[in-house]
């Protein structure tokens, strides 16, 4: 494959561009629906990182993309690509000791083969004590996909969690979802901790009152929150995020999600996933769920799953938006228009996946087998 390519004539090209420059942080209130909108969109990508997005006219006449080799994209969308910020997919050894190693790591390579062709290009890894950290971390390899390795201790006890840390490189530390009323020592044993190896940490929790003085990156929010809650959760740096699936499992208040992006909480969705009780691996299910569930429009939909996921797991600089100089990790849909995206349930309408410049994935012809 040519390592350069024009893909052209986009009907509608999400960039996902924000208005402010340089960037200030994940989306908030009304910049939730800033998709940046190229009709008849074309973006050149070299090397597997994109050098120029605008309309296909002007890369049309670009000396550098005569040569690239061309995807046409009519009538289609071409969007980034999902990013799942909440997914634990490792199949646990305690659900079936019987199954043997290898056979959880094809279990879990064929799990991310399914969530790639349905459009997810980055997603978390969640490994927690007793399963073989080092030998899943290898697993990773073999997967084409961009992945975020989070370690999830049962305790904050230093003994538990340094020798892990020193042996293993994870990019996310998860604080333990039991643990109630943080405090500083707590914190900040975790924060030096993290910031030595570069890793950013992340918190599940129930209610408001556990994510004080939290110096997190992502808050995985699984309770009901009051009005008050609300109002303080958007004064937060960090990206709530939450699951539309979970929600519905659990039966918690759906409407809080329209309440809180209102207020201007930085809102990421994610599949939730968890390999201990099953769940869909499908960001477009994600997408449905939220418009329909959940009170969101699409465009809010489709940002809170790209550009503020990504903020969520700290890959915001190289992913998450169609930009020059970011990673050329795209979806081509089979849809003319985005807005009918979460009409079609149960549809898997990527044509093409996209992830660092190459065609990882693309929809067979149709044949007819009566023809």
């Amino acid at each position: 494959m040519p390592q350069s390519i024009l893909i052209r004539g986009a009907r509608q090209l999400l960039t996902l561009r924000g208005t402010q420059s340089p960037p200030t942080g994940p989306r908030r209130g009304i910049q939730h629906t800033e998709l940046s909108i190229i009709p008849d969109g074309a973006l050149f990508i070299d090397r597997g990182i994109i050098q120029c997005v605008g309309p296909t006219r002007r890369l049309d006449n670009l000396a550098g993309t005569k040569k690239a080799k061309v995807i046409d994209a009519t009538g289609m969308i071409v969007m980034p690509g999902f990013i799942d910020c909440d997914c634990r997919l490792f199949p646990p050894a305690p659900l079936n000791p019987a199954i043997p190693s290898r056979k959880r790591k094809d279990m879990l390579l064929h799990k991310i083969a399914h969530a790639a062709r349905c459009g997810t290009l980055a997603t978390e890894l969640q490994i927690g004590p007793g399963l073989g950290e080092v030998e899943q971390l290898k697993w990773l390899d073999r997967c084409e996909m961009n992945t975020i390795s989070t370690y999830a201790p049962e305790t904050l006890s230093r003994k538990d969690l340094a020798p892990m840390l020193k042996k293993t490189q994870f990019q996310f530390l998860e604080i333990p979802a039991g643990h109630q009323r943080w405090t500083s020592d707590d914190s900040q044993s975790w924060l030096e901790q993290a910031a030595n190896l570069g890793c950013l940490m992340k918190a599940r929790a129930t209610n408001m009152e556990s994510c004080q003085n939290l110096p997190v990156q992502q808050m995985c929010w699984e309770g009901e929150a009051s009005s008050e809650d609300i109002q303080w959760a958007a004064k937060q740096e960090w990206v709530l995020s939450g699951s539309p699936i979970q929600t519905l499992l659990k039966g918690a208040a759906s409407s809080q999600w329209r309440t809180m992006l209102d207020a201007g909480v930085a809102l990421a969705l994610s599949t939730g996933t968890n390999a201990s009780i099953g769940g869909a691996v499908n960001m477009q299910l994600i997408l449905a769920l939220a418009c329909t569930q959940m009170g969101l429009n699409i465009a809010e939909a489709i940002v809170a799953t790209s550009i503020n996921a990504a903020y969520a797991m700290g890959i915001q600089h190289i992913t998450g938006s169609l930009e020059p100089g970011k990673r050329a990790d795209l979806l081509i849909l089979d849809v003319p228009d985005y807005h009918e995206i979460p009409y079609h349930l149960g549809i898997n309408l990527i044509s093409k996946v996209i992830l660092h410049g190459k065609i990882l994935f693309q929809q067979p012809e149709l044949e007819w087998l009566g023809a």
